[in-house]
């Protein structure tokens, strides 16, 4: 009898997990920016650099960081593909930053709407989101794969 009830809930557990994987097979986190910016590709050293509150200048052109936090899953990859921290380090590290040194923090958007009229406002700002998220807007250019899931 317990046999049975072990074997129930392991074929649960398995189809709950081959769906989720499903889900989410086809998934990637991409870096997009304005199509009219000029820059085609940026390094990860540049992109951290950014997204630490830093002047980066590529192809003599300033570009800016936005913040995705549309997501909480996203806002995680983002965390550990980019800037490799925990949330409450980096927040930790900005805050220093801007109490220290003076710098503006990085604008933070909760949803999309508010941050793609942003992300349109200056040619080189650049943030990231989900692939198929990108893919809709023709106004918009992946420059960097950021994370995949395999």
């Amino acid at each position: 009898m317990k046999l049975r009830g072990l074997s129930g809930i392991f074929c649960c557990v398995v189809a709950f997990l081959s769906l989720t994987t499903t889900a989410f097979a086809h998934h990637q986190v991409v870096l997009v920016t304005n199509s009219s910016c000029p820059i085609d590709t940026i390094s990860s050293l540049e992109l951290r650099k950014i997204y630490f509150g830093l002047k980066v200048k590529h192809n003599n052109v300033y570009i800016k960081g936005i913040h995705n936090l549309s997501n909480d899953q996203l806002d995680n990859i983002f965390l550990q593909t980019v800037v490799a921290m925990s949330s409450k380090s980096y927040q930790r590290r900005l805050l220093a930053q801007s109490l220290n040194i003076g710098r503006p923090r990085i604008a933070n958007f909760f949803d999309m709407e508010t941050l793609l009229t942003e992300l349109r406002k200056i040619p080189c700002n650049v943030t990231y989101m989900w692939e198929n998220k990108a893919n809709e807007f023709d106004d918009l250019k992946i420059i960097k794969l950021l994370w995949q899931r395999n």
